[in-house]
């Protein structure tokens, strides 16, 4: 039985327990386990020292455990394991009565994102959801496949790739999730997510209870993050002084991006000199041979999913795209801040195009 104490001296101490107290606050048991947490267990050391039995033990003799409370309780026990402070296997069983009966329920608490936790439980799935978690992902008539499944950072997109995010197997568009379904019972559908879109459902299994129902939490505030963003979108829409600016930057963006410019163009140890440039219609980024005035390749803008600049080199970047990357080195600091605030833009609206041409 693995135990543990959260890494570090004081300073992560007190991030740590700071930390457990604002998913308290998420889930409404701030008054409640709070005390738990602050009375004689701010002692991480003295955390670490409980095995599973004894935490499901205390928590049992705190609350009767209904089946909401149940949920909430798995919830917390998690996230106690996740930044380290009490480190455990992952055996439901062993946390008491609201382990083993959690998969039977399909009480899902809201997560509205009024109000203080509500901005609380915001922030905490942002990072959950950009970190990403591995589940046991299923297509139709095969057997399942570990997937990393994670969101793209502007909360667009949910992914799935290999565990280390080296390759992007797919995704699907936030805006096109219709239903998010919890699969029940110790059959195959056993801690299962399903996903519906109009087009296809992506079916994942959680590797237990606790971790199925944070993750539905998560991808429910996803969608409605996504409906009020899409919402205040529209609202602004109404403002003819917005899609003025709002036109006005696509002008400036159209420009740069389709004038072209060159780049150095890495993959894997080559290093080519390529003109980098959008068609017109700014639907895909090619890079062309000048010399031989030909294009070598192209990335649709609909498959463009993320930019990151490179941290460590300057003046490179790189468009992380469905089927492939493209990593790209500037030639000079004016044409890399261009095209990234220019790339920032495009990936931010050029779903929304349509939309703005619509208007006034």
């Amino acid at each position: 039985m693995s135990r543990g104490v959260h890494p570090g001296g004081p300073v992560n101490q007190i991030a740590a327990i700071e930390e457990v107290k604002q998913w308290l606050s998420v889930v409404g048991l701030g008054g409640s386990l709070g005390s738990f947490v602050n009375s004689g267990y701010d002692d991480l050391d003295a955390i670490s020292r409980c095995n599973e039995k004894e935490i499901g033990e205390m928590l049992e003799a705190m609350f009767p455990v209904p089946g909401e409370l149940r949920d909430k309780l798995e919830f917390i026990v998690r996230q106690l394991r996740r930044i380290g402070i009490v480190k455990f296997r992952a055996d439901p069983k062993a946390l008491g009565k609201f382990g083993d009966k959690a998969a039977s329920t399909t009480t899902i608490a809201s997560t509205s994102t009024g109000g203080s936790s509500g901005k609380s439980a915001g922030r905490l799935y942002e990072s959950m959801l950009t970190d990403g978690a591995v589940f046991k992902k299923y297509k139709q008539g095969k057997g399942g496949q570990k997937r990393l499944i994670w969101c793209t950072r502007d909360f667009g997109r949910i992914m799935w790739g290999s565990t280390d995010k080296s390759e992007i197997k797919g995704f699907i568009r936030v805006g096109d999730l219709m239903e998010i379904n919890k699969g029940t019972g110790e059959g195959k559908n056993k801690f299962k997510i399903f996903l519906v879109t109009p087009t296809r459902s992506l079916e994942l299994q959680a590797s237990d209870p606790s971790m199925q129902g944070e993750w539905i939490h998560a991808f429910q505030w996803l969608i409605e993050r996504h409906t009020e963003d899409e919402a205040l979108f529209v609202e602004k829409l109404e403002k003819q002084a917005f899609v003025r600016e709002l036109k006005a930057r696509q002008r400036e963006v159209k420009d740069v991006l389709t004038r072209g410019a060159m780049f150095k163009k890495f993959k894997k140890s080559s290093c080519t000199v390529r003109k980098i440039v959008f068609t017109k219609s700014l639907d895909q980024i090619q890079w062309e041979d000048v010399a031989k005035q030909k294009i070598k390749g192209f990335i649709l803008t609909d498959d463009m999913l993320e930019l990151e600049k490179d941290p460590e080199v300057p003046l490179r970047f790189t468009i992380t795209a469905k089927e492939r990357n493209l990593t790209l080195q500037a030639e000079s600091q004016e044409t890399f801040d261009q095209w990234i605030d220019a790339l920032g833009f495009l990936l931010q609206y050029y779903p929304k195009y349509d939309a703005i041409a619509q208007t006034y």
